[in-house]
């Protein structure tokens, strides 16, 4: 599973994205993406490591996702672009989007993380080649390979090297990008520096809680008063410290807005549009004279809005209570450096995810959530650095002989 969606993740990729590559590539991505149900090891839904908490949130975001399927099937929104049902059960920003927290589950398995490794490193060495066509592929598993990046060998964290390089090129040259990587850059080298570097569990534990609690107080504005203050103050700060008024345009709040008044008006707060559902933005209505997407919308540039537009409220806080519970699990309970790690850099995706875009159903979100349930996890939360550090190098030996890689082949995540 971990290799076929590398592959059809990088497929993509080169081709721009889902939606803009050819027919047959979009085939293939969802065809993976349905194989990936057909192979998903189901037996540890009922039988895994994590907590009670844990596993109610995850049958939740299950439940809920069927509802939504449920929702856009059963009652029509009045809008149709292309096929209604082709889009519902193909495209990864629809139902596969929901169900992406359901990786968390392949923890269970006891080779995940050396699968996993191995594959980060193979998704970076064919996504330089993406440069070939203009397209910084690498960028966007940045979030995992840092995870990996200390229990690398040193021509793997040379090619983690190499991504960061092409992420800050993406982000000081590449268009309506930079303030983003930029973000995600900080908050994933930062997961490093703090937890192997300096080493300090108080600071650790502060940055997790200031990243998780702004963007709350922040979303708890704009729906109380219809602005962020927090937002906007950010911005005015980066114009004050920068005097780039590129930097600092607010393109994110009038998103809120819109979000909320199409939800308010369709009464789509608590269990969203559904699976297949779009939205109204005045703003692209203006910008597009007339033409574009604007009265049927099918994808937020935040997250955040394209997790409520999908399945409102209650989805919104199962998805970012399971982040959050693995987040505080691992802090409190973990005595490895890798799960501290990810606690982090997992506070930064709550972060960025309420600011920016991390949807779909990808690699990206199938390594994200796979670590998420390592750090729900008592069988992963128990190992020492030791022997965190023990398996990966018993990984780097058995790819060297026939008998390590047919070993790996049996895993059920492959």
């Amino acid at each position: 599973m971990v290799w076929l969606m590398m592959s059809v993740t990088l497929l993509a990729a080169f081709w721009g994205g889902y939606v803009t590559a050819p027919t047959v590539i979009k085939l293939a991505y969802s065809s993976v993406l349905w194989l990936s149900v057909v192979l998903f090891p189901f037996s540890y839904i009922g039988k895994n490591h994590a907590g009670i908490p844990a596993n109610i949130l995850l049958i939740f975001c299950i439940v809920l996702t069927v509802i939504a399927v449920v929702h856009s099937s059963f009652f029509n929104s009045g809008v149709v672009i292309g096929n209604k049902w082709m889009t519902m059960f193909g495209n990864p920003e629809c139902m596969f989007m929901l169900l992406v927290p359901c990786f968390a589950y392949l923890a269970e398995d006891d080779d995940c993380l050396t699968v996993l490794q191995m594959s980060v490193p193979v998704f970076l060495f064919l996504g330089i080649f993406g440069l070939l066509v203009g397209k910084f592929i690498p960028s966007e598993i940045i979030w995992v390979s840092m995870a990996f990046y200390p229990y690398f060998l040193k021509r793997e964290k040379i090619l983690v090297g190499v991504s960061i390089i092409i992420c800050l090129y993406s982000a000081c040259f590449i268009e309506n990008t930079n303030r983003t990587m930029f973000l995600i850059l900080f908050m994933v080298i930062l997961s490093y520096v703090l937890v192997y570097k300096i080493k300090n569990i108080v600071l650790v534990r502060l940055t997790c809680i200031i990243f998780i609690v702004l963007p709350s107080v922040s979303f708890a504005m704009i729906l109380l008063f219809s602005q962020s203050a927090i937002i906007e103050g950010f911005f005015n700060f980066v114009l004050n410290i920068t005097g780039n008024e590129v930097l600092s345009a607010d393109t994110r709040t009038f998103l809120y807005s819109e979000m909320s008044a199409d939800l308010t008006e369709n009464h789509s707060w608590l269990f969203g549009k559904g699976a297949y559902s779009h939205y109204f933005s005045p703003f692209f209505l203006m910008s597009n004279t007339g033409k574009g997407d604007h009265y049927e919308r099918l994808y937020s540039e935040v997250t955040l809005l394209q997790l409520l537009l999908r399945s409102g409220m209650v989805y919104v806080a199962c998805y970012y209570s399971i982040i959050v519970c693995a987040i505080f699990t691992a802090l409190k309970r973990s005595r490895n450096k890798l799960l501290i790690s990810t606690a982090v850099s997992a506070s930064g995706w709550v972060f960025v995810s309420c600011i920016s875009y991390l949807n779909g159903c990808s690699f990206l979100h199938l390594g994200f959530f796979l670590l998420i349930g390592c750090c729900l996890s008592r069988k992963w939360l128990d190992k020492t650095d030791d022997e965190i550090e023990s398996m990966f190098r018993r990984n780097a030996i058995r790819l060297r002989n026939r008998n390590g890689r047919w070993y790996l082949s049996r895993s059920k995540i492959q």
